[in-house]
């Protein structure tokens, strides 16, 4: 087990990557004590883009096209969303920025993703909601913040309805998905970020399942045409009058992952398929492939209430609702309680998000 450095997830992260890339002479002592002929494999998670450690093969590594690949500008790029009513801008110019964000609000809420300086783009973007009704000093502050990790930002109209997340597998011929499963989205009233802290079922889309769905594959072949990605990916987006909106796509194990492997019973290591299918790259007609086709048709079926909160601080809530879901009975009421479970007067829930009010 690697030492974890403290802070915030994108300078743990880097951290980690650092340390994997060049660990101090100890820890080879340590790598090498262990493993003294020196043919042991490395497993270092889905998002290293380490070839070797202690000079042993780090099983499953990420291409760097793989790993930039979490930033936004580059999802900007990957989802083919050039022409679409996002803006991708620099901050050189702070008067140009907030015109046009001023521009953008008054035909209502906004959303800004920041595009981070010097760190992985895993976990480390600024994503703000800007009421309909925000006022220019605010504006210039929340610039103010965004311009201290991030050199451009993405700017888009608030896509209301309700966010989904699918998470996946995918080859050069294939893509298994699973979900939908919506993600838990809030709105911090006091600084205007949006936070995503778990994610819940049940998710009942109607007669427009099947074309977010389609969606969703469109999305992961996109992906793995323009980075030669092959294995587990996580969807973002919003299911609206429309069919689903991929706001992005991130080739990696995510950590809602872990709904997955809860609702399976921790049966199928979907850590280990992820190595799998990043190091053979099966077929659409391997056993594999096949299997995986077989529990995304049979957890499709499944929609009883499930929640999965991503922070250990949560744990006591995640346990209270697991024991409320399992005893209830009407999943509808339930699903409405678990929106509201992190909800207070500053912290709302996006599904309660109103456009305009007091900030």
């Amino acid at each position: 087990m690697l030492p974890e450095a403290a802070g915030p997830l994108a300078s743990r992260l880097a951290a980690g990557e650092q340390l994997l890339a060049d660990p101090p002479a100890a820890l080879v002592r340590r790598v090498d004590d262990l493993d003294r002929d020196g043919r042991g494999l490395v497993y270092a998670g889905s998002y290293t883009a380490v070839r070797s450690f202690c000079g042993r093969r780090v099983l499953g590594y990420r291409l760097e096209s793989h790993f930039a690949a979490e930033r936004k500008d580059v999802q900007y790029r990957l989802l083919g969303v050039e022409t679409s009513d996002r803006q991708l801008l620099r901050i050189e110019n702070h008067t140009d920025v907030r015109h046009a964000i001023t521009e953008q609000v008054a035909h209502g809420p906004a959303v800004i993703q920041g595009v981070p300086r010097g760190l992985l783009a895993i976990g480390a973007s600024h994503t703000y909601l800007l009421p309909a009704d925000a006022s220019r000093s605010r504006i210039s502050q929340m610039l103010d913040r965004i311009t201290e990790d991030c050199a451009d930002l993405i700017l888009a109209p608030l896509n209301t309805g309700l966010p989904c997340t699918y998470y996946g597998f995918l080859t050069s011929d294939h893509v298994v998905d699973f979900g939908p499963f919506e993600a838990l989205v809030y709105w911090d009233r006091r600084s205007w970020r949006l936070y995503a802290p778990g994610v819940i079922r049940p998710v009942q889309l109607g007669d427009q399942e099947a074309a977010s769905r389609s969606a969703v594959r469109a999305a992961a072949r996109r992906l793995q045409q323009r980075i030669d990605y092959a294995g587990a990916f996580g969807t973002d987006g919003v299911v609206s009058a429309n069919p689903y909106s991929v706001h992005e796509i991130n080739p990696r194990v995510c950590a809602g992952f872990a709904v997955l492997d809860h609702i399976c019973d921790d049966t199928i290591p979907l850590a280990a398929v992820d190595l799998v299918v990043r190091e053979r790259r099966p077929p659409a007609g391997h056993p594999l492939m096949v299997r995986l086709d077989q529990l995304a048709t049979a957890l499709r079926r499944i929609q009883t209430p499930v929640i999965r909160l991503l922070d250990d601080r949560h744990r006591s809530i995640q346990e209270k609702l697991s024991t409320s879901a399992v005893r209830t009975s009407d999943p509808a009421a339930w699903l409405r309680l678990a929106r509201l479970c992190l909800a207070s007067k500053s912290f709302v829930s996006i599904t309660q998000f109103a456009p305009a009010g007091d900030h």
